[in-house]
Formats: C-alpha cells, sequence, structure tokens
C-alpha cells in the first residue's frame, strides 16, 4: 500500500493488537487510520465478535480486503450487514498454520469461505486451490495479486557485492550459498545445514549465508557445532539490506516444505542468481528457468546439483522479472484500479 495514489483511495487497516509498531506507524504516515482488535481466542471468541459488531457500526467501508483468512467467516457477514461491503478473502500459503492444532482451528474457521467472499485473492493459483478449492483457477471470482517486488532495487551492483562479502569475511574464491527466510519448519532449515555439510566434503569453497532468524535458531546452531561445520555457516540475523546483501550470494537455495509463492525466490532471480528449489514451491515462482527437486532424494542430490550448477550471474534478469508482472509499482496500480472498479460496479 505504500505504493498506492492516496488522492484516489482512503485504506485503513484493521490489525492484530500485536503488530509490529513500526509497519503501524509507517501506515500512519501515508494516511491510514490504524485500528486494533483483539487476537481471536477460544476465551474471548464472544467479545470479540463484539468488537466486530460495534468496529462496523462506527466505520463504513465500501470494500473489507482481509489477510487473516481464519476470520472471514466472522468479519465478512457482519461488514457486508453493517456497510453493504464487498468482501475480498486473500490466500498467501498453502497451509492453514505451520502448528498442528492450530492448523485444526483454522481450517474448521475457514468451511464454506468460499460462499462468504465476493472475491477470492491469492498469491498463486497453488494458494488459490488450497484455500477455495481446485475450482478457484477457473472462478469468475479468481483474483491473483502476486506479491510483488522493486525491481530496481535487486540488480547485481558488484560494488556491494565486494563491501557484503568482506563483512562477513568471505573470500572471493568462496561459493556461497544463500538463503532467506525465518528459521521456522516450513522453510526447512535443517535441511540447509545437510546440503552444506555434504558439499563441504565435495568442495571446501562452499559457504551457507543464513538470512533471519527465528524459533529454530538455536537448534540450527546446534547441529552446525555438532556436525563441526561453523566455518562453513554464516549467521546474518534479521537484516534491512536484503536486496544489497544478495549480491554476496552465489547460488539461492530454497528447500522450502511448502511456500503460497516464495517472494525471495523472485528476488534472487532478478538478481541474476541461479536458483535451486524445492517442487513444493509453486511453479509460478519460476520466471527465468530456476531448477527444481523433490526433498526426498536427500541433501546428498541436492549438494551434487548444486556443485553442478553455474555460478555465472544474467545481469539483465531483473527485467525478465519485471517484464513478469512482479514489479511492485505496476502492481500496485492494477490493485487499486481493481478496487475502484468493484467501487463503481
Amino acid at each position: 500500500m505504500t505504493h498506492f495514489d492516496w488522492t484516489r483511495i482512503q485504506v485503513d487497516l484493521l490489525v492484530n493488537d500485536i503488530s509490529e509498531a513500526e509497519s503501524v506507524e509507517q501506515m500512519r504516515q501515508l494516511g491510514a487510520n490504524v485500528y486494533f482488535m483483539p487476537v481471536l481466542g477460544l476465551k474471548n471468541a464472544c467479545s470479540f465478535v463484539r468488537f466486530i459488531n460495534k468496529f462496523f457500526d462506527e466505520h463504513h467501508y465500501d470494500i473489507v480486503h482481509s489477510h487473516y483468512f481464519q476470520l472471514d467467516n466472522i468479519v465478512f457477514p457482519i461488514a457486508k450487514r453493517k456497510c453493504g461491503s464487498i468482501c475480498i478473502s486473500h490466500s498467501h500459503s498453502t497451509k492453514y498454520s505451520e502448528y498442528f492444532l492450530k492448523g485444526i482451528r483454522n481450517r474448521l474457521l475457514c468451511l464454506n469461505i468460499g460462499n462468504v467472499a465476493d472475491v477470492w485473492a491469492a498469491c498463486s493459483n497453488v494458494a488459490g486451490q488450497f484455500l477455495f478449492g481446485n475450482h478457484f483457477i477457473d472462478s469468475p471470482k479468481k483474483l491473483i495479486v502476486r506479491n510483488c517486488i522493486e525491481c530496481a532495487e535487486y540488480v547485481f551492483d558488484p560494488i556491494e557485492r565486494k563491501r557484503k562479502r568482506e563483512e562477513f569475511d568471505i573470500a572471493d574464491t568462496d561459493v556461497v550459498i544463500g538463503h532467506v527466510g525465518r528459521m521456522a519448519p516450513p522453510k526447512n532449515p535443517l535441511f540447509l545445514i545437510d546440503i552444506i555439510h555434504e558439499l563441504s566434503s565435495i568442495d571446501n569453497r562452499f559457504r551457507l549465508l543464513m538470512v533471519g532468524n527465528g524459533p529454530m535458531e538455536n537448534e540450527i546452531k546446534e547441529k552446525v557445532y555438532k556436525l563441526g561445520i561453523e566455518d562453513k555457516v554464516l549467521f546474518a540475523g534479521v537484516r534491512n539490506d536484503v536486496p544489497k546483501l544478495l549480491n554476496a550470494f552465489d547460488l539461492f537455495v530454497f528447500p522450502s516444505l511448502y511456500e503460497g509463492l516464495g517472494i525471495v525466490a523472485v528476488e534472487a532471480q532478478a538478481n541474476g542468481l541461479n536458483c535451486l528449489v524445492s517442487d513444493n514451491v509453486p511453479e509460478e515462482v519460476d520466471l527465468t528457468g530456476i531448477k527444481r527437486l523433490d526433498l526426498k532424494v536427500g541433501a546428498s542430490t541436492w549438494a551434487n546439483e548444486i556443485e553442478k550448477m553455474s555460478i555465472e550471474r544474467s545481469v539483465e534478469q531483473y527485467k525478465t522479472v519485471f517484464d513478469a508482472g512482479y514489479d511492485i509499482q505496476s502492481a500496485a496500480d492494477s490493485l487499486l484500479d481493481y478496487y475502484c472498479y468493484l467501487i463503481k460496479q
């Protein structure tokens, strides 16, 4: 929404009261009103419904675009009854939760979601099929909203490459496998450690640079220590300079267990990197001819495949990403036009 033309539309946010303060402040500076709702739980279900009723008594919206799909069966009927809102449900994933019990709860909350939503939005076809069923593909309700990037920010920069590699004490002769993502089960980070362990016995030049943090961080570091590959794995933590940091990579590896789309793979391609991803990553992420592997073949096969991959970059690759419709400004303009179309209708 930071790329919207705010003279054409007013956008407000209703978010959980645990939302990041920095993001909230950014939206306020753009002109959005930000409201906070409680996190839905078994103990506060009735008070949550009362809150939503009161909210739509006091605020009128032509469109309600929900990214909390597990709440849509509660929020949408109230918004329609109180305001006559057009309701958009948005799928970003192919699982209800990475946690078993939450997954069961969210699945139950999403029953009949296709009927309460006026528009079925998703970041990819597979994410849409997951939430709305196989008929998503041909449905008149279908709306693909791509997760996008500022393509120009990801153009390969040799100066930044030198600077970032010096920051992490990476030699020119080292071959850096990069990964960006939460250290959480869906990203399959322990498999990455198995891969670099296998690679270290094939070619001593390989190193793994992991960007991000998460609940599995200590477990990952413990495994690195037990395998004796501390000199092969670099932990960058959470960064606000990922477009620049990608320049330090030679290859991008993404062995996810599931993804709604996998936007970091789009970013890596815009930087010109050759990519190896699991076949759990949606095919729509393949914009430049990336390699795909089944996780079942094991870390040794993945390591052998990586060892054969070229580390030569295509510095013009960002143009392919732009032309494929993944530039954020173009996508924001299209979504805003769609909102205005819905309102006029």
